[in-house]
């Protein structure tokens, strides 16, 4: 089963489009497919990189490079986008990140922080972000779309905003990245917390 995710915003739902991993030195989110490099770049390069970042330490090992990704919008200012960077990562590499146009079998809503020993953490403006979304819930409804899940921190998950979701719409919260992975299907490979070099050039607890 394709995934289609979408990171939550407050000007409405950005779509993780595609990934790719490319022969550069640093990762880049760019519009859509085209050749504009988005602002929060330098975030999501860190978010991808060892040791500042969580996705080549969950997800890999990956061949030398860095990640092209592609999203529907700009992804603004904060860190709220991590949690579904990270989820659309791990059906990526297990290819079941759908792109526009193409079938899916489940809609992924998702806003959460994660830290580099993967834990979710709360964000802000969740009602915002709903209600800058309502619109796309109806429409996706009205088309005969699965219902869209709301991917939350546990922290948000009994907030008024989330418990006045739309009809069209479920919640789902998320302590950790690997249970929102998992539940979809695919699990990241346990990170093992950042530990001191050994002679080897390993870590060590």
């Amino acid at each position: 089963m394709k995934v289609h995710v979408f990171a939550a915003t407050t000007r409405g739902p950005v779509q993780i489009e595609r990934i790719t991993r490319e022969a550069a030195p640093v990762s880049q989110m760019c519009l859509g497919r085209t050749t504009s490099v988005l602002p929060v770049s330098p975030d999501y390069d860190a978010f991808v990189r060892q040791p500042s970042g969580v996705i080549e330490r969950a997800l890999g090992p990956f061949e030398p490079g860095g990640f092209r990704l592609d999203a529907s919008d700009e992804i603004g200012d904060g860190r709220s986008w991590q949690l579904s960077v990270l989820v659309a990562h791990a059906l990526d590499r297990a290819g079941r990140l759908a792109g526009p146009g193409e079938s899916a079998g489940a809609i992924l809503w998702v806003t959460g922080t994660v830290d580099v020993d993967l834990r979710v953490g709360a964000v802000d403006f969740v009602g915002e972000k709903l209600r800058a979304t309502r619109e796309r819930f109806a429409a996706r409804a009205a088309e005969g779309s699965p219902p869209v899940t709301l991917v939350v921190p546990a922290a948000n998950l009994r907030t008024p905003p989330v418990t006045a979701r739309p009809a069209s719409a479920r919640s789902w919260a998320s302590a950790t990245p690997t249970r929102s992975c998992a539940t979809w299907g695919w699990s990241p490979r346990p990170s093992r917390p950042p530990g001191r070099p050994t002679a080897r050039g390993t870590s060590s607890p």
